[in-house]
């Protein structure tokens, strides 16, 4: 880790500290579950929001913030303060699928198809992700 980078990191957690906050609210682990057809998803902790941890340890062996080639199933990581053992997380990443929907309404004076597509936890959670749904794409028939 550079110098500036643990600088930035000290202060920002001796602010949280000193404030009362609880350092690791966001910590993680963010995890980007594979959508069909991927088959592998990654997660990542908030190095800045992980209280005093500065090293961590993946499942994997990994021990970067961010671990990628994750398959679906229960994952953990450990965080460690100067080599010092802090805590376990662990986490789950799912193989998400495509929900294809198509309603079809009758409209005076014609016929609409609706055509859309959602994945799972679409705007529900900031650690669980896609956020986002694909826009939705309608036809009217007349």
């Amino acid at each position: 880790m550079s110098t500036t980078s643990a600088l930035t990191r000290f202060v920002h957690v001796e602010t949280l500290l000193l404030l009362g906050v609880v350092a690791s609210a966001q910590c993680g682990p963010y995890k980007f579950h594979p959508l069909w057809p991927e088959t592998v998803g990654w997660a990542y902790l908030n190095e800045f929001e992980c209280g005093p941890a500065d090293n961590v340890i993946w499942d994997n062996g990994a021990t970067t913030w961010q671990v990628n080639g994750l398959a679906p199933g229960l994952h953990w990581v450990d965080q460690y303060l100067g080599g010092q053992y802090l805590s376990t997380d662990t986490f789950e990443i799912e193989q998400l699928y495509w929900d294809l929907q198509q309603i079809v309404l009758v409209a005076f004076p014609g016929v609409e198809v609706d055509v859309y597509a959602s994945v799972p936890y679409c705007g529900t959670s900031i650690f669980n992700h896609p956020t986002c749904s694909p826009p939705a794409d309608s036809v009217v028939i007349f």
